[in-house]
């Protein structure tokens, strides 16, 4: 017995010894740095969960005013405030600084996996889904993909368009456009990614339209783990299991197809290789020959792809109808074609376009939550600690931090008064750098961010050449729809649209 005491004994003296250097260390990490305690803490009165906070949360989510409540929160306790559990800080922010710092100066001191598990049953060896060595190595993968020449082939999105116009009701009689973006991201995504469109504007084949309907179901099923953590074994949708199973599958068959060819390619002269189709499969089996990392980075890139595109054309669309001064404006830009189809060069170059398209994403940024990032290390934000706010917080290994892109967009002290109103010509003179990140920043700034804006800006260009006239059929106020991962107009986008 006096053994296995001292035996105790030991190990409650080295756990002690520990956590007292750790404090320590922690210490002179404040003192070198002149942190200070947090200016906002969230008064949460569970200590382990913040019960009462995630109550509160899920209530304000089923009233679609999610995104509301946490910006008045923000008002509240300022642009940085944390929420403290026994286990760990969660860091909330809106701060430019903090996300430069999280985001760039001190990137591989945050993971992202930790906080995208729910995602790790359909992508665990995706880029997205990666840290440190494993992610540079995946970026480095997808980085050619998306390379200028093979996002500015511009075919792709006009054959889809024609499809989507055969869709638009021609007497002006009121439809929901917003549906019909999200069929046309998808048929643009699918073929991209696949090398084949799944047709959801056509005459979809039995099995296409089952495989749409089941990626449809996955992605609503991920937002669901990540919302309802551990109650989601018993509140997850019916059929999920399957439908999961069909969607690796699939890809998992798409992956081998792009294999086959790629093999196919090899002896063909290079002139027939250049000439042959494109898919991002494709040039991933010029990378690798992985299956599994292939059907993997094609799944991630839907997830992204699909919505946030759909999410973009829907907000601008819903806004456009609303406010005419700016349709009549981007309407007389567009004009300057003379019917002709945009080029790249020419959406490059769309000032009063980009200024529609910025405005848009400040107010109803499709990603209005970033990923959580934890902190792999010790480590600190430059603001947020004082009675000001000003000085740095210390933040411990485990910490979360949430960036809240729509709330840093509704800024009063970085857009002015008139921060909640859409007013595209504010872009003429702003220059924002790190506290307007839509699409995230640094190392991990969204890979397809391009793509996805050519892809919106040439469809609202080739609509608005055949359709004169907008009328807003819908007067309600935006609600958010976060059914999935990105942010839409609840209840869609009711307009008519008129040719003269």
């Amino acid at each position: 017995m006096a053994a296995i005491g001292a035996v105790l004994l030991g190990s409650l003296i080295y756990i002690v010894c520990g956590w007292w250097k750790l404090q320590q260390a922690r210490q002179e990490l404040d003192r070198n740095n002149k942190c200070l305690p947090p200016r906002g803490v969230y008064p949460n009165l569970e200590p382990f969960i913040a019960l009462d906070m995630v109550l509160s949360v899920l209530s304000a989510a089923r009233q679609k005013k999610l995104l509301e409540w946490f910006n008045s929160n923000f008002q509240a306790y300022g642009p940085t405030f944390i929420v403290s559990t026994v286990p760990r800080y969660v860091i909330h922010t809106t701060e430019a600084e903090n996300i430069k710092t999280a985001f760039s100066l001190k990137f591989s001191d945050w993971s992202a996996r930790p906080g995208r598990q729910s995602f790790k049953h359909l992508m665990s060896g995706s880029t997205f889904m990666s840290d440190g060595a494993a992610w540079s190595h995946s970026r480095g993968i997808l980085r050619p993909t998306f390379a200028k020449d093979r996002i500015t082939d511009l075919d792709l999105f006009e054959t889809h368009f024609q499809k989507l116009l055969q869709l638009i009701p021609e007497d002006g009689s009121t439809f929901d456009l917003g549906a019909l973006f999200q069929r046309y991201s998808f048929d643009v995504s699918s073929e991209f990614l696949f090398g084949e469109s799944l047709d959801s504007l056509g005459d979809q084949t039995e099995a296409k339209a089952q495989l749409a309907h089941d990626i449809e179901l996955v992605i609503a099923d991920a937002a669901d783990r990540f919302r309802k953590s551990l109650l989601y074994r018993w509140l997850k949708r019916p059929g999920v299991d399957q439908a999961i199973r069909n969607v690796l599958s699939e890809t998992d068959r798409y992956a081998r197809m792009a294999l086959e060819r790629a093999s196919q390619e090899k002896d063909r002269d290079d002139k027939s290789v250049e000439g042959a189709q494109y898919s991002f499969l494709d040039e991933m089996a010029r990378q690798t020959q992985d299956v599994k990392k292939m059907s993997e980075e094609a799944t991630s890139l839907m997830f992204a792809g699909k919505d946030t595109t759909a999410g973009l054309l829907g907000s601008m669309w819903y806004l456009l109808a609303r406010h005419p001064e700016a349709w009549t404006k981007l309407l007389a830009e567009v004009d300057q074609l003379e019917g002709i189809p945009p080029t790249y060069e020419w959406i490059k170059n769309a000032k009063y376009l980009r200024y529609c398209e910025h405005e848009t994403l400040r107010l109803y940024p499709v990603i209005p939550i970033a990923p959580p990032r934890v902190a792999n290390k010790d480590t600190i934000l430059p603001l947020g600690g004082g009675k000001d706010g000003k000085s740095p917080i210390s933040v411990p290994k485990g910490s979360v931090l949430l960036v809240h892109i729509y709330s840093a967009n509704r800024r009063k002290d970085v857009y002015g008064a008139d921060a909640e109103e859409f007013k595209p010509e504010r872009w003429e003179d702003l220059r924002l750098g790190w506290a307007y990140t839509p699409f995230g920043g640094g190392p991990r700034i969204c890979i397809g961010q391009q793509f996805a804006i050519t892809e919106a800006y040439y469809l609202t260009v080739r609509l608005m050449q055949h359709f004169r006239r907008i009328e807003c059929r819908d007067s309600n106020p935006f609600a958010e729809n976060l059914a999935g991962v990105t942010l839409n107009p609840d209840g869609g986008v009711q307009v008519g649209l008129y040719h003269e």
